[in-house]
């Protein structure tokens, strides 16, 4: 592999790896301001604070054998840059309750969503089988992920019909 294309792919990696640590911190702070649904968002931070680990530990299994590794479909690494700090911003203002409560599952579902459309897990290919059960369980999660809100979503608007009988 060429030195440019594994800086390349490492600095994908490094953005998918921070994407995934923002992700966690934006579930932190919902969990903080929507205590009615503070399990709901502790166990999305989790499972994000897993997603990052996986990545790290992709990052090593390049860095460990570059060779085996390429680059995938073209990918926006600056667009990702982007959305992270756009997460990181709606975090804060989360934090300080600038944000509504109400409002915190459907950014989340939109969230997911970005992460989805980008296609990241596309970014970097191998035929390496531990590298590719890493990446498909991150990716399946994601999917899971949006499922699992839009479901929430569903049940709190369920809910508030019912109250208003």
């Amino acid at each position: 592999m060429l030195q440019k294309d594994l800086q390349a792919i490492q600095g994908i990696l490094e953005m998918i790896s921070e994407a995934e640590l923002a992700l966690g911190e934006f579930y932190r702070a919902c969990a903080r301001i929507a205590q009615d649904d503070h399990d709901f968002w502790s166990i999305l931070e989790e499972e994000e604070k897993k997603h990052h680990a996986m990545v790290r530990r992709i990052s090593e299994m390049v860095a460990e054998s570059p060779d085996h590794f390429r680059m995938g479909r073209s990918f926006n690494e600056g667009a990702l840059r982007t959305f992270v700090g756009w997460l990181r911003e709606k975090t804060k203002r989360i934090a300080v309750g600038a944000t509504p409560a109400k409002d915190l599952l459907h950014i989340a579902r939109d969230v997911e969503q970005s992460l989805i459309e980008s296609r990241f897990c596309e970014a970097v290919q191998s035929d390496d089988v531990a590298f590719n059960e890493l990446l498909n369980r991150i990716h399946e999660e994601t999917f899971f992920h949006r499922e699992r809100i839009s479901r929430r979503i569903k049940e709190k608007a369920y809910s508030a019909i019912i109250l208003a009988r």
